[in-house]
């Protein structure tokens, strides 16, 4: 399946600019974070996309430690500051997701658990399973 990305046309070397275009999601960041904090060239420019990859996923941690960065480094630039309404509603939305998810989880646990515990009364009755569905024409 592809996915569609984002493609960097900021002032990136050509290479970098390849390298980044060919990835997506938490490597494009922490390739966007190295190079934020390696490269003095580039590490505005590097920063900043990386924050806008941070906030395009839905990881709060990867985005406050872009921002921090961004502030030791650049504490005038406007993306410097937090955007606690994005951490706010990424946060209630990936808590939200979790517990819908876990109890999904729970559910499939439990419907294993009795069709577990079918089969072995079963098989305790004597009765082997495929001839059995045989015999009822696979009903």
């Amino acid at each position: 399946m592809y996915r569609t990305t984002r493609v960097l046309t900021t002032s990136f070397g050509f290479w970098t600019r390849i390298l980044l275009n060919i990835t997506v999601g938490r490597t494009r960041f922490h390739r966007l974070y190295h190079i934020g904090g390696t490269s003095s060239y580039l590490c505005l420019e590097a920063l900043k996309a990386a924050i806008l990859e941070a906030k395009a996923g839905k990881d709060v941690a990867f985005y406050e430690q872009a921002v921090k960065l961004l502030e030791e480094i650049a504490p005038e630039e406007s993306e410097a500051k937090l955007d606690q309404q994005w951490i706010d509603r990424t946060t209630q939305e990936v808590t939200a997701e979790t517990a819908r998810l876990e109890q999904e989880l729970k559910g499939y646990k439990n419907n294993l658990i009795k069709e577990s515990i079918r089969v072995s009364r079963v098989h305790e009755l004597g009765w082997d399973l495929p001839p059995l569905i045989l015999h009822t024409d696979g009903i």
